[in-house]
């Protein structure tokens, strides 16, 4: 969000559930058009699904309310969340479970043992070979065309860890 005195809030992405989509989605549109004078009020507005939690609805009536904040206080290692979140895409429902904490909790210790691998192998060798930085390129913008599909997450992610896999490959060989 930008915005300054005197100056509207500018919004790059917008979102709302989509049990919230008709009423909601309306209303809110309509006051930011209203507060900031202008039509467009952001460049993009995501409708997104439902999060269960261990297979119910999250949703405060049924006391099953959670946040990155209470996953960290209940333990969740943080750089487990982002990949937790992008196991499903924006449009899927998406269950809550410790199976998928665990299976975020596993990736992204994968992700952070790559991570000292790459570091171990440039220290040794003095920058990372041709090869890599090329195929580092080919992961990044196959990495960026998923995301401008349509924020394909999951498949932005399984981009990411065939990259490990060929990077893990090619260092042990």
């Amino acid at each position: 969000l930008r915005g300054g005195r005197g100056v509207g809030v500018d919004c790059v992405v917008y979102t709302v559930g989509c049990d919230r989509l008709v009423p909601h989605h309306r209303h809110a549109y309509c006051r930011s058009v209203a507060f900031t004078e202008r039509p467009q009020v952001a460049r993009y507005c995501l409708h997104a699904e439902l999060l269960n939690v261990q297979a119910a609805k999250m949703s405060k009536r049924f006391r099953n309310m959670t946040t990155p904040r209470y996953l960290r206080a209940d333990g969740v290692d943080p750089s487990s969340i982002r990949p937790l979140m992008f196991q499903a895409h924006y449009r899927q429902k998406f269950d809550l479970t410790d199976e998928a904490l665990g299976a975020a909790a596993r990736g992204s210790q994968r992700i952070g043992e790559f991570g000292a691998r790459l570091r171990q192998y440039n220290r040794t060798n003095g920058g990372s070979s041709d090869a890599l930085a090329s195929a580092a390129a080919d992961f990044r913008s196959a990495f960026a065309r998923e995301m401008d599909a349509d924020l394909k997450a999951p498949q932005a992610i399984g981009r990411r860890l065939c990259f490990i896999t060929w990077g893990n490959r090619r260092r042990d060989h």
